[in-house]
């Protein structure tokens, strides 16, 4: 017996025309080396594709919904200089800076926040440039912007993130 109609796959989904990802502190995103857990380990964010499965800080799997690319200036990125990951933090990353947008959320325990808030918490790359551990980029980079359904919390080169999820 033979079909009267095939079906179809459904329409490829227009690409998206939404600006970037801005907080009042800028963009959000990773350099292309930073690494990430995935399921299958290790991975940087520059080789990740929509649909990879990434761990959050709670070893939840979370599917990865998009990947966006930006060209920012150097005033829009912050360098966390290896220093300020801390004795054991990230194990083998004593090579190279972490490079994120100045927006982006990254949590941070240190005598600051035991001062302000008795707590670790998360707050816009932006906000901890001290000229010490964190300083402005100084050359332009590409961004990695990672999107989730909800806000998810991964490691990122061994400094937990925030990634604000998208709701739907």
């Amino acid at each position: 017996m033979f079909a009267d109609s095939i079906s179809l796959a459904p329409a490829l989904k227009t690409r998206s025309t939404a600006k970037p990802a801005r907080t009042q502190f800028g963009l959000q995103g990773f350099a292309g080396e930073t690494v990430v857990r995935t399921i299958f380990g290790l991975r940087p964010v520059s080789r990740l594709v929509v649909g990879d499965i990434l761990l959050d800080t709670r070893n939840r799997m979370v599917k990865l919904r998009s990947i966006r690319t930006h060209h920012a200036a150097a005033a829009e990125i912050v360098r966390v200089d290896p220093s300020a990951f801390g004795l054991g933090l990230a194990p083998g990353r004593l090579d190279r800076a972490l490079l994120v947008g100045a927006g982006q959320k990254l949590g941070i325990c240190d005598w600051r926040t035991e001062i302000l808030f008795a707590a670790p918490t998360l707050s816009a790359a932006a906000r901890l440039v001290d000229g010490v551990n964190l300083h402005r980029a100084d050359s332009p980079a590409t961004l990695y912007e990672l999107g989730f359904q909800q806000d998810t919390i991964i490691t990122a080169d061994g400094w937990t993130t925030l990634i604000s999820g998208s709701g739907t």
